[in-house]
């Protein structure tokens, strides 16, 4: 302000000159301040001249001053610069997060995907054991009819003295308990996941 308040051009020149030195001085003490050092933070600190004449007359007699900031993690904006600076800086920063995001999502993905297969892997392997027990039900069924309640019967029939009125009441197998058939849909097409059988260690 004082440059511009004098006529006197070679005074206007010396305070041209203080001004760029001030202005490097503010630099250097916002690069001590360590604010690019902060957690989530870029890796420089805006130091905001509000006239464009800050920056312009300084560059006029320091044509390097960009440069010193720079080196020193420090970027000069003025009101021209600012708002495309930040626009860039959020924009960054939201691309940052959408990465955060993507490799939170597939490590989640990741997980969920392997539960499935686990728990498909334990589908089947109950959906087995059912069919295991279902076929020794139904075999057992003809087998105790062949070997018990038939020759049972014919003992009775025989007239083997005793109490015999619990085997007349033994009704006859109807023929939906004679053979148990499962609805479970267990065959699941090989291609339903990507699994492998978890064998437990004993």
């Amino acid at each position: 302000m004082q440059a511009f308040d004098t006529h006197d051009e070679s005074e206007r020149e010396l305070l041209v000159q203080e001004h760029a030195k001030d202005l490097l001085k503010h630099v250097d003490a916002l690069a001590k301040r360590g604010y690019a050092d902060k957690e989530s933070s870029p890796n420089f600190v805006v130091l905001f001249a509000p006239f464009e004449s800050i920056l312009t007359e300084a560059l006029r007699v320091d044509s390097r001053l960009l440069e010193k900031a720079f080196a020193k993690g420090v970027t000069i904006a003025t009101p021209t610069t600012m708002m495309a600076l930040l626009r860039t800086v959020g924009y960054i920063f939201s691309r940052n997060r959408l990465a955060e995001s993507a490799t939170e999502i597939q490590e989640l993905a990741g997980t969920f995907l392997k539960n499935v297969a686990s728990l498909h892997v334990k589908i089947v392997t109950v959906g087995d054991r059912l069919k295991s027990t279902l076929k020794a039900y139904n075999e057992m069924i003809p087998t105790a009819e062949s070997t018990v309640l038939s020759p049972a019967k014919k003992i009775v029939n025989l007239g083997v003295s005793g109490d015999t009125s619990k085997l007349k009441a033994i009704p006859e197998i109807s023929e939906n308990v004679r053979t148990l058939k499962s609805n479970l849909a267990l065959d699941a097409p090989d291609d339903f996941i990507d699994a492998e059988e978890l064998v437990d260690e004993e």
